[in-house]
């Protein structure tokens, strides 16, 4: 297996963004 997270969807858990809390 290459690198984790090189393709899209390669592996099934990807690493995703922090929601970005709203500013009031």
């Amino acid at each position: 297996m290459s690198s984790p997270g090189s393709s899209p969807g390669s592996s099934p858990r990807t690493p995703a963004p922090p929601a970005a809390s709203p500013s009031p």
